[in-house]
């Protein structure tokens, strides 16, 4: 059971406290999908390296981060198309011929990280907001397909959302 073992138990704390540290309240949202992708990339090894073993060590290290994150997703029946509701990022998806949520959402962290040098499109508004919604999304998740839950969850990239609107996780429809 995943409960008694230790490399998931620190999986879990660890993905739960930069969970929280990536509140918009703590951090913007440019600061959030960083700390969002480390999350996700701790849950990538841990369920496609150590539990999965569907990777080696070095295979997984050899990786993209946007691939890192694909096969996380598509290992836990997520979709990986960008939500209709986050317009301004399929704008950009569209725009740089990224093909589908997780390299949209590395693309974006990276363009923080990884600034470029040159003086190309500096002066662009980059939708971090959208793509921190859609990491905070993949983390919600993939934490629950990691638990294995099939019941229903308020889903965080409906913009606007009532309070209480909820639907089935999309492994379970």
């Amino acid at each position: 059971m995943r409960t008694r073992d230790p490399d998931w138990r620190a999986t879990i704390e660890h993905a739960v406290y930069w969970n929280v540290r990536s509140e918009t309240s703590l951090v913007d949202p440019d600061g959030g999908c960083i700390l969002l992708q480390t999350t996700l990339e701790r849950l990538a090894w841990q369920l496609l390296v150590i539990d999965g073993k569907s990777l080696s060590e070095d295979g997984f290290s050899k990786m993209q981060a946007a691939d890192q994150l694909r096969l996380l997703l598509s290992m836990s029946s997520i979709p990986l198309e960008i939500p209709p509701r986050l317009t301004e990022l399929q704008k950009a998806a569209k725009e740089f011929n990224w093909p589908d949520g997780p390299q949209a959402f590395v693309a974006i962290r990276n363009r923080l990280v990884h600034p470029p040098k040159t003086k190309g499109r500096q002066g662009r508004t980059w939708p971090y907001f959208e793509a921190y919604v859609l990491g905070k999304w993949y983390l919600d998740l993939v934490i629950l397909s990691a638990c294995k839950y099939e019941g229903l969850y308020a889903n965080r990239t409906k913009i606007p959302r009532w309070v209480g609107e909820v639907e089935r996780v999309p492994w379970s429809c």
